[in-house]
């Protein structure tokens, strides 16, 4: 744990307020306050927003910009508050999963939304109690993911309207995810509590663990890299498979279980958002499975033709001297999923775009897509300039 606190120690509390306040989500609820008509119902609008939003169908900066889009063009009136979110929710296109779930959760928060909005100022100054009596309502635990997002959000608007900053106490702890998991497996040290390790880490700099997610949000990439040489496990065999080409031997990878661990780490690390993995066909479907187990995301087959059993969908590339059919099961990824492309060498760009043009023709989002090696010398990466690449190794 001293090693990430001695990377940040140079931050006050302060400096993740500022942090706070250029989040893309604090933004679109400022734009929010400016034009919405019925103020009265704003803070009691965002708890309850707060409330449905998960199992997002997109990145949660553009469904509250979304959101703050849409509520600042209609009056809403006090009784009215709930129907307008649940017109909203059926027609958003970044909340698409689990609709009928989320709007029964909107009828059970009714009862607290009745005490709350005479009592904004007071739940502001004392948040414990607002999660809390979130949680009672909501019948969910007080380190819900949920339960403590509203209490955020709700906080950062508050902070505007009573013209006043009130810190996140210090025992509403920050929900663990990947992110903060992957960090503490990283700095743990001699730490086997992954909640005693943030508490001790927040309390040593003085900093609220939900403030402190500011700062750990903005440095991740920076905190969480990790360094490397897999060139050292990877064998150049000569004029294999014919004359002329030195083939990148990817087994010694497999052999070490630090290198496969940095492999599936640096991968994770790139795709934090996704809902989904397809890698291609086939040899190196073993890093795929591993990452989707770690993950906790499924993993789906993109094979060549005939490989597949039921339903699928289909795309030819040609090749120099002949052509190819990648298959996918028409079943296995949804319309609002989120997926990285995976493949274990970029020498030739048929085979990825193909991979591309397959999975946007069936209405899918790509994240990015991933590579293990890339043969930078052959300058295939211009053929993906819109999208994002990520390569481990780089010849």
């Amino acid at each position: 744990m001293n090693e990430l606190y001695n990377k940040l120690k140079k931050y006050s509390i302060n400096d993740a307020i500022k942090i706070e306040e250029t989040d893309r989500q604090f933004i679109a609820l400022k734009n929010l306050f400016e034009n919405i008509e019925n103020k009265e119902i704003y803070l009691s609008l965002i708890i309850s927003n707060a409330i449905i939003c998960y199992q997002l169908s997109w990145k949660w900066e553009d469904y509250w910009e979304e959101f703050s889009s849409y509520f600042s063009n209609i009056y809403i009136k006090n009784n009215n508050l709930l129907d307008e979110l649940w017109n909203f929710i059926k027609q958003s296109k970044n909340n698409k999963r689990f609709i009928d779930i989320k709007i029964k959760r909107l009828e059970k928060l009714k009862p607290f939304l009745e005490i709350f909005i005479w009592n904004e100022e007071k739940f502001y100054n004392d948040m414990e109690k607002l999660r809390d009596s979130l949680a009672k309502t909501m019948k969910q635990k007080k380190d819900a993911k949920t339960i403590v997002f509203a209490v955020k959000m709700f906080s950062y608007w508050a902070r505007n309207i009573y013209n006043k900053i009130n810190y996140f106490p210090v025992n509403i702890n920050v929900p663990v995810d990947s992110r903060l998991i992957a960090l503490f497996e990283k700095y743990k040290w001699d730490y086997d509590n992954i909640d005693k390790f943030y508490f001790d880490l927040s309390k040593k700099l003085d900093i609220p663990e939900l403030h402190l997610d500011a700062l750990l949000w903005v440095n991740y990439n920076e905190l969480i890299k990790q360094t490397m040489n897999l060139k050292n496990y990877i064998n150049e065999i000569k004029d294999f498979p014919k004359a002329w080409i030195n083939f990148k031997d990817m087994s010694p990878i497999l052999e070490e279980s630090k290198a496969l661990e940095f492999v599936i780490n640096s991968f994770e690390i790139q795709n934090m958002w996704i809902t989904k993995i397809v890698w291609l066909d086939a040899r190196w479907f073993i890093f795929g499975s591993i990452l989707a187990y770690k993950m906790k995301i499924p993993f789906i087959m993109l094979r060549k033709v005939w490989k597949l059993p039921w339903k699928c969908e289909s795309i030819s590339y040609d090749l120099e001297y002949w052509s190819n059919t990648f298959e996918i099961q028409k079943n296995a990824i949804k319309s609002w999923d989120k997926v990285a492309i995976v493949d274990d060498l970029l020498a030739t760009w048929w085979s990825a775009k193909a991979a591309i043009d397959l999975v946007e023709k069936l209405g899918w989002i790509i994240e990015s897509v991933n590579f293990v090696i890339e043969l930078r010398f052959l300058n295939w990466r211009e053929k993906f300039s819109d999208k994002k690449i990520v390569s481990l190794v780089k010849y």
